[in-house]
C-alpha cells in the first residue's frame, strides 16, 4: 500500500510541476501583449491631454490675442492644469511644454525619456496649432 501512495505523490508532484511550467510559459507569451495594451493607453491619455492644451491654448489666444508661452501661464486660465497633465516624475514619465513658432503659430510637445536607455533615446509627440496648421 505505501507503494501506490508513494506512486500518487509523485505523480501528483509531476502535475503540479507541469501546471507550473504550464503557467509561466502563459505568463510569458502574455506580458509583451499586456505591455503593448498600457502603451498604447498612455499614448491616448498623451494625446488627449494635448487636446485639452490645444483648447486651453485657444481660449487663451482669444482672450490675450496671443498664445502662452508656457503650461505655466495656460495654469493662470486653467486651475488644476498642471494637475491634470499629471506631475513630470509620474510614472509615466511624459512632460509638456509649448513651443512658440511666431505670433500666430505654436507647437504643444508632449516628451518622455525611455526608461533604461540613454536621454537621447525620447518619445515626443507634437502637435501643431495656428494659422499653418490648418
Amino acid at each position: 500500500m505505501s507503494q501506490d501512495s508513494s506512486q500518487d505523490k509523485g505523480q501528483r508532484s509531476l502535475q503540479l510541476t507541469v501546471l507550473a511550467v504550464l503557467i509561466v510559459i502563459l505568463w510569458f507569451l502574455a506580458m509583451p501583449h499586456y505591455f503593448k495594451l498600457m502603451d498604447k493607453t498612455e499614448l491616448t491619455k498623451v494625446e488627449t491631454n494635448l487636446s485639452y492644451l490645444k483648447q486651453i491654448q485657444a481660449i487663451y489666444r482669444g482672450i490675450y490675442g496671443k498664445y502662452a508661452s508656457t503650461i505655466d501661464e495656460l495654469a493662470v486660465e486653467a486651475p488644476g492644469l498642471k494637475e491634470a497633465l499629471g506631475k513630470k516624475n509620474s510614472n509615466s514619465g511624459w512632460s509638456y511644454r509649448i513651443k512658440l513658432i511666431d505670433d500666430g503659430n505654436c507647437e504643444l510637445i508632449a516628451s518622455r525619456n525611455k526608461p533604461g536607455r540613454s536621454s537621447a533615446s525620447k518619445d515626443e509627440i507634437i502637435k501643431k496649432i495656428g494659422l499653418d496648421s490648418q
